[in-house]
């Protein structure tokens, strides 16, 4: 066929009905980049700007880092001020740090010194990522964080003993009470105020808040099991913990928020997916091209016409080579720990799905959003009685963007052929649940997650 002429490519189904797509000459003439390469798989640890790693314990209803915090740059990548001077350090009201004895050999076990000014400074302290992204809710604890804390392990008259480390490796003797019942290994930093002291001795870490003029801090002790708050002058040197809320929500790799129905024996999420990293921490390609993702055999992904701010309603387009993609896509978590059993949907749990709402012909009006918002009119029998919430996302063809409002195109993990995949979809006039159709697998469509309960 000339390249002039216009190629077409076809979305059907099983009974031999199909959508007749047309496809510009333009992107048909696409040659892979000689220089084009994977990228690289990102780090999934939980890491600081600097990229220190960080482990984290959750106690209660927080999740707290169990190392103290070393980064020397700013949230907003500015350069926290290193003073060694005494003298520089005991002036300072705009924020630094430094290691205990100014040795950074001290970095790894005690991690660095802050003044209060750099913990609340206007750069902001606490950044910390996974796989490029972003891990919201951490912060630097406020007095009522530690006092939640203090409480939750018992009180302060046996606290300090609960939260740290055991042994003499890092405390003086006798570490009094010490059994780290939570994990939390609470260590002796030490302080810097006009030269150092109290290393092995005493740890301190930094709150959020101040109290008449200086700033709040919890203090664990080698010769006492006790735990308490008390107040250091801002200009001490201590050591920061970061925590935040464990509020039961369930998140993907990036952070994205989804909400979980329940429908006869599984549980959906009711957002489309959105996340752009795989669950090993392998960002997906984000294709905007049409050329580009025409050609993709290896899994990508687009926001509805390339506009992010299309994420949120509609979620993500992947193609099937992302559904299928070895890095693994379905990855969900609560509290920070991964829930099992969460996957792509399959053909069988669509059937099963439209079965127990009774049958196909009405299953799309129960799952379809009511309204015209995100549908076109009429919305035909749309009542969202099972709140699966279902929003005319559309879908990517190899030539753009097409069907918004009118259509929601819904990937299954099941292939049809070499050439083509498995999808459902729900209509703008229809009460219809389609199943069983098939697409061309570098087509963009919409995801939603199950499991069985």
């Amino acid at each position: 066929m000339d390249l002039g002429d216009v190629c077409h490519l076809l979305i059907k189904d099983f009974t031999g009905s199909g959508i007749s797509i047309g496809l510009n000459n333009a992107d048909s003439d696409y040659v892979e980049d000689e220089n084009d390469v994977e990228p690289p798989t990102p780090p999934i640890d939980l890491i600081d700007k600097d990229g220190n790693v960080y482990t984290t314990v959750t106690i209660g209803t927080q999740e707290w880092t169990i190392e103290n915090f070393r980064s020397t740059t700013y949230a907003d990548d500015t350069a926290i001020p290193n003073i060694i001077a005494d003298i520089g350090w005991d002036a300072d009201i705009t924020g630094a740090y430094c290691w205990y004895n100014n040795d950074i050999a001290n970095k790894t076990d005690y991690g660095a010194l802050y003044n209060w000014y750099a913990v609340n400074s206007v750069h902001g302290l606490v950044y910390l990522s996974k796989g490029g992204v972003q891990q919201t809710g951490w912060r630097i604890p406020t007095l009522n964080d530690f006092t939640t804390l203090i409480n939750y392990v018992g009180g302060v008259t046996v606290a300090g003993g609960m939260l740290k480390e055991t042994g003499l490796a890092h405390w003086f003797t006798p570490n009094t009470g010490a059994t780290d019942t939570y994990g939390y290994k609470g260590m002796p930093c030490g302080i810097r105020i006009s030269g150092f002291s109290g290393l092995t001795t005493s740890g301190f870490s930094w709150a959020s808040t101040a109290n008449n003029g200086s700033g709040d801090v919890m203090a664990l002790i080698y010769n006492s099991a006790a735990n308490y708050t008390n107040v250091l002058l801002k200009r001490t040197g201590t050591s920061v913990r970061c925590v935040r809320d464990v509020t039961s929500t369930l998140r993907d790799y990036d952070g994205n928020v989804y909400t979980i129905i329940t429908i006869g024996t599984q549980q959906w999420t009711v957002e489309n997916l959105k996340v752009t990293h795989y669950a090993d921490g392998f960002m997906i390609s984000n294709l905007t091209a049409n050329g580009d993702w025409t050609a993709d055999t290896t899994g990508a992904y687009c926001w509805y016409d390339n506009d992010i701010a299309n994420k949120t309603v509609y979620g993500a387009l992947y193609n099937w080579y992302a559904v299928t993609n070895a890095h693994i896509l379905p990855y969900l978590l609560r509290d920070g720990v991964q829930e099992t059993g969460w996957r792509v949907a399959t053909e069988t749990d669509y059937t099963t799905l439209s079965t127990y709402l009774g049958g196909a012909s009405v299953a799309g009006g129960k799952l379809k959003e009511t309204g015209t918002t995100h549908w076109t009119t009429p919305n035909s029998g749309a009542d969202n009685s099972t709140g699966f919430t279902a929003v005319g996302a559309g879908l990517r063809e190899p030539g753009g963007f097409a069907d918004t409002l009118n259509n929601n195109y819904l990937y299954t993990s099941v292939e049809h052929d070499a050439d083509y995949a498995v999808y459902s979809r729900l209509d703008y006039d229809s009460a219809i649940l389609t199943n069983s159709a098939i697409v061309l697998k570098n087509y963009g469509l919409t995801i939603r997650l199950v499991r069985d309960i």
